[in-house]
C-alpha cells in the first residue's frame, strides 16, 4: 500500500507494506519553482541580447536591467533547487529498528530502536503573514527530539502522514 500527500511548496510521501513504513519529505514544489524562475530569467537574458524578436530595439540601459533581472532569476532558480536538508525515515517492524536518512553529509544513518520511540507530533508555527507550518517530530525515550526537516511547510500532509506513523507504531509506551 502506497500513500502520497502534496501541498504547496513540499510535500510528505508515505510508502506502507504490512512491516515497514517509509516517510519521505520530499521537495518537488520547490524544485519546480526553481526551474520556473530559471526559465524566466533565460527569456529576461535572451531578450536583452537580442535573441527574442521585439517590436523595439532595447537601449542599453533597459538592456542592462534586463540582464540584472535575468540573473537574478537564474540565481534564485538554482538556490530554490539545491537539496534542502529533510529526513526521511524508515519504520520496521520487523527489525525493531527506526531509521533516519539525511541530516548534515558528514551523518551516516544509524538505527535506534523502534520501541523508544514515546510520540509523533506535528510542531506548528504561525507566521507574521498569517500562514501557519507544520513538520513532523519525533520523541525518543532518552528525550531526543528527532524533527523531520528544517522547514515548516502549509497544508495537511504533515499531520495525515503522522497520523499514519502513529496508527503504524500502535500504542506507545510512556
Amino acid at each position: 500500500m502506497s500513500q502520497y500527500w502534496s501541498s504547496s511548496l513540499a510535500e510528505y510521501g508515505v510508502t506502507q507494506t504490512p512491516s515497514r513504513l517509509s516517510v519521505r519529505r520530499g521537495t518537488a514544489g520547490r524544485r519546480a519553482y526553481g526551474a520556473m524562475f530559471i526559465l524566466m530569467g533565460g527569456v529576461a537574458l535572451a531578450m536583452a541580447c537580442g535573441l527574442v524578436p521585439t517590436d523595439e530595439t532595447i537601449t542599453v540601459g533597459p538592456r542592462l536591467g534586463a540582464v540584472l533581472i535575468g540573473g537574478v532569476f537564474i540565481a534564485i532558480g538554482v538556490s530554490m533547487r539545491k537539496p534542502t536538508r529533510a529526513v526521511d525515515v524508515v519504520f520496521d517492524r520487523a527489525a525493531g529498528t527506526v531509521v533516519f536518512f539525511g541530516g548534515p553529509a558528514e551523518e551516516r544513518p544509524v538505527p535506534r530502536r523502534l520501541a523508544d520511540v514515546v510520540d509523533v507530533f506535528v510542531e506548528d508555527k504561525n507566521f507574521n503573514d498569517g500562514d501557519e507550518g507544520h513538520r513532523i517530530a519525533l520523541l525518543f525515550r532518552s528525550g531526543d527530539l528527532v524533527r523531520l526537516g528544517d522547514a515548516f511547510i502549509g497544508g495537511d500532509s504533515a499531520e495525515r502522514a503522522a497520523a499514519t506513523i502513529r496508527t503504524f507504531l500502535g500504542p506507545r509506551p510512556r
